[in-house]
């Protein structure tokens, strides 16, 4: 793998080009150009990486995100799943993936830039529920594309999408999302003190009841 300049003449202006000269993991010889040494320095490192592990897919060759979504929709289609998934899945293509990296090369997509995806659609209002909807399908779509020799690793696999901390729901938690069991003696206690709990005797009755076999089976 060789980085140089590349010099040309246009209408009378010299003008220059640094190129990486490599040979891919099928023996074809490749050319990638920058318009600046430490560009083509960085991305020969991690192309000469990606070679060693089999990994790399020349962007020359390779088919855009959208391109691969609806080659895995029509696989889909091929396979007789419910209209309503394919339904689905053309509306995630449509509404989700297509309008912020649908355009972009399958082999040029890093786990980095998923999560950058990730943020735009949680920045123009997207749920939490439909980015996790959209990013399973992505990350199956991306799994079938690289079943069929289109992309040589699945870089969406690992990423995780964590809900917010002022809005996660965790687990309940006794003495702040529900009574304890010292909370709930004291209320009985109450009840047997003055008789009610509620002023309106019939919801105290309930409450009572719900109180006691919440006891009775914890």
């Amino acid at each position: 793998m060789a980085v140089r300049k590349r010099r040309w003449m246009w209408h009378g202006t010299e003008r220059s080009r640094w190129v990486v000269d490599y040979v891919d993991t099928s023996g074809t010889r490749r050319l990638k150009s920058f318009a600046n040494k430490k560009e083509a320095d960085a991305w020969s490192v991690t192309a000469l990486h990606e070679v060693k592990q089999g990994t790399h897919t020349p962007a020359s060759v390779s088919i855009s995100i959208r391109e691969a979504f609806e080659r895995w929709i029509a696989h889909c289609e091929a396979e007789g799943l419910e209209y309503g998934t394919i339904r689905q899945r053309r509306q995630h293509l449509r509404f989700h993936i297509e309008p912020f990296i649908g355009g972009e090369r399958l082999s040029g997509l890093t786990m980095p830039r998923v999560y950058q995806f990730d943020t735009g659609l949680r920045d123009s209002g997207r749920s939490l529920a439909m980015r996790r909807k959209v990013m399973t399908n992505l990350k199956t779509a991306i799994s079938f594309a690289q079943s069929r020799g289109l992309v040589t690793q699945n870089v969406a696999r690992g990423v995780k999408i964590k809900a917010d901390d002022r809005t996660e729901i965790g687990p309940l938690r006794e003495g702040v999302d529900f009574p304890s069991r010292a909370e709930l003696k004291a209320m009985i206690m109450t009840y047997d003190l003055y008789g009610h709990l509620f002023e309106d005797r019939e919801a105290d009755r309930e409450a009572m009841k719900k109180i006691e076999a919440g006891i009775a089976a914890a």
